[in-house]
């Protein structure tokens, strides 16, 4: 009976193992930094697109009672400076109340949540910049 190594199956053939470092004509299957960001770039702006077109589409519809408490509170600022010192009150997010007070009362709820929308998309892409970054994948180790 011929004797067999860990390596070599009891058959006597050639190891077909995948980390076996002798083999002439290994692949090498690792993805290259940049071809990995090409490829992933359209998965990113794709999840941002969506992000920002549910935002939108959740926007739609009459205000809510703390939106229109921050309506009802611009009326009572004479002036721009107002919103900072006229106002005291724990709704009034300066510059949320700033820009209903440029708007106007009399836009589109969308108009009045735009702020939301475009804070919340631009979370998004930063979020996905700093995954697609990690700190790990430093250029030392490339």
């Amino acid at each position: 009976m011929p004797r067999t190594t860990p390596t070599s199956p009891p058959d006597g053939s050639l190891s077909k193992r995948s980390d076996d470092l002798t083999t002439p004509f290994r692949k090498d299957t690792r993805i290259s930094p940049s071809s990995d960001r090409l490829t992933s770039l359209p998965i990113l702006v794709a999840i941002v697109f969506a992000g920002a077109l549910l935002r939108g589409l959740a926007a739609r519809g009459d205000l809510w009672f703390d939106e229109i408490w921050s309506m009802l509170l611009t009326a009572s600022a004479t002036s721009l400076p107002g919103v900072f010192t006229e106002i005291h009150h724990a709704n009034n997010h300066y510059l949320n109340t700033a820009y209903l007070m440029w708007v106007g009362a009399d836009a589109a709820p969308l108009v009045y949540r735009l702020p939301g929308i475009i804070a919340g998309a631009t979370a998004v892409a930063l979020l996905a910049v700093a995954v697609s970054r990690p700190p790990w994948r430093s250029r030392s180790l490339r």
